[in-house]
């Protein structure tokens, strides 16, 4: 074999790879929200693994976000948020719109999504009082637990943000964070964060999000 064959051949596998690890994720699943506490999650090895860009689980920092947002209830006395698919599927949703569009706002600029009560009827939720978290936050060196807590923080941290996360009248949550290139700052990770709460409200059939791959 020629060695621009060699090189050839090299190419193809180091590309394959590449997308394989892409796409290649813990993959979440959503039923597991049921089995896990907020301490039996804090144990799981994978939340603490280091994000990187050829490889992001978004499913699971989503989690991580949840159980850390529970944690502060917890510290507070409050029930537990409730896990909501359709809270999730609208909170990154959200997010995803804010990097593809680039724009930092409750409010969207995207046809038929421009307030929060447009959003949630889209996955299905209607009538209901509910409220939303943003965040747009950088870090250096992030892992998926990491991030989940600076995340938090800075919503604790925050009044109007607070009063959402410890609001006794919320039963349900659901979180959804994307990431994003800044070029200016190439050594951090950059994301934009969205929660979704309400309370109870009568689930409908949707269907799961088709999420796009990742690029660099």
């Amino acid at each position: 074999m020629t060695k621009k064959y060699l090189i050839l051949s090299y190419l193809i596998i180091f590309n394959l790879s590449y997308c394989f690890a892409q796409t290649n994720t813990e993959n979440w699943d959503t039923k597991w929200y049921t089995n896990y506490s907020v301490e039996s999650f804090k144990q799981l090895p994978l939340i603490h693994r280091k994000i990187y860009d050829s490889i992001f689980d978004y499913r699971l920092l989503d989690a991580a976000v949840f159980f850390r947002t529970n944690e502060e209830r917890i510290k507070y006395n409050l029930p537990e948020f409730k896990f909501s698919m359709e809270l999730e599927k609208t909170a990154l949703g959200h997010s995803i719109d804010m990097v593809q569009n680039n724009f930092y706002s409750h409010e969207s600029p995207v046809k038929g999504k421009r307030t929060l009560s447009d959003r949630l009827a889209l996955s299905g939720i209607k009538n209901v009082a509910g409220s939303e978290n943003i965040y747009d936050y950088n870090d250096a060196d992030p892992s998926y637990w990491s991030l989940a807590n600076q995340l938090v923080e800075g919503w604790m941290n925050s009044k109007g943000h607070r009063e959402n996360i410890l609001n006794p009248e919320y039963k349900f949550l659901g979180c959804g964070v994307w990431p994003y290139d800044n070029k200016e700052w190439p050594a951090f990770y950059f994301f934009k964060s969205t929660q979704n709460f309400c309370s109870n409200y009568t689930k409908k059939p949707i269907q799961i999000m088709d999420v796009p791959i990742l690029k660099n």
